[in-house]
């Protein structure tokens, strides 16, 4: 997986390994830009996400999520919905066939 800009947006460009130069997937990331990238098996991304929001008096705050990205669908979702703290989604550990990682959160 490779990060990809397109004008002012991030995507990330899952390529085939097998086949040099073939896309399996892009998946746009919108506003958020990817700040890290972890596989989980051959077939899901788990991918570090940093938003923007504005705050009172119009301050910018960034804040992280992890994203699991089911690559052959392209469906995902953010790990941990309940963490609302500043910092989530660092992957300090993945199992090799994927189905299950351990993870950072804040709460």
């Amino acid at each position: 997986a490779a990060l990809a800009s397109v004008g002012e947006k991030t995507q990330i460009a899952v390529l085939d390994a097998d086949r040099p130069g073939v896309v399996r997937r892009n998946i746009a990331l919108g506003d958020a830009s990817a700040t890290d990238l972890n596989w989980a098996g051959s077939d899901r991304l788990l991918v570090t996400v940093m938003v923007t929001e504005k705050l009172a008096g119009g301050y910018d705050f960034p804040f992280l999520r992890l994203i699991a990205v089911d690559v052959s669908t392209g469906l995902s979702r953010v790990v941990d919905p309940n963490s609302r703290g500043v910092y989530a989604g660092e992957v300090l550990y993945t199992a090799p066939a994927g189905d299950w990682a351990l993870v950072s959160s804040q709460d």
